[in-house]
């Protein structure tokens, strides 16, 4: 497990468990938890968006195992990634509305640590190991 840790509302974090890392997010409002009973599934429903850029609908699955947090998969090959990943990464802020109110969330430093995030994680042996919410976090 690779991790940057401390506080904040979100974090990324690699395990070797496939070639991608998470990003994990704090939930900070039960009311944008919703349960997809087709897919058996939580999710954490929120409307991001970042300087310039138009709104994107997010629904990031919620673990069993990590109940506060919702998480994103990011593919270490950079033709898979999400949306709302190459906002973040580039991006100095990013927002996101939920029913309770707006989050913001300063990523200005994530374009300088995901380079070597990512070496670091396509170094490590691979194995099946869940996400951990001891990741880099940013405010």
């Amino acid at each position: 497990m690779l991790s940057y840790s401390g506080p904040g509302k979100f974090g990324i974090t690699c395990s070797n468990k496939m070639s991608f890392y998470s990003i994990i997010l704090s939930i900070t409002d039960r009311n944008a938890v919703k349960y997809d009973k087709d897919r058996n599934v939580s999710y954490y429903h929120i409307i991001a968006w970042a300087d310039g850029r138009a709104p994107i609908d997010v629904r990031l699955p919620i673990s069993k195992d990590l109940p506060d947090y919702a998480s994103m998969d990011v593919p270490l090959d950079p033709k898979f990634r999400t949306q709302l990943w190459e906002m973040m990464q580039n991006s100095s802020r990013v927002s996101y509305s939920t029913p309770a109110g707006t989050v913001r969330v300063d990523t200005s430093d994530l374009p300088a640590a995901v380079p070597r995030f990512e070496a670091a994680c396509k170094a490590m042996p691979r194995k099946n190991e869940p996400p951990s919410p001891e990741g880099y976090w940013f405010r």
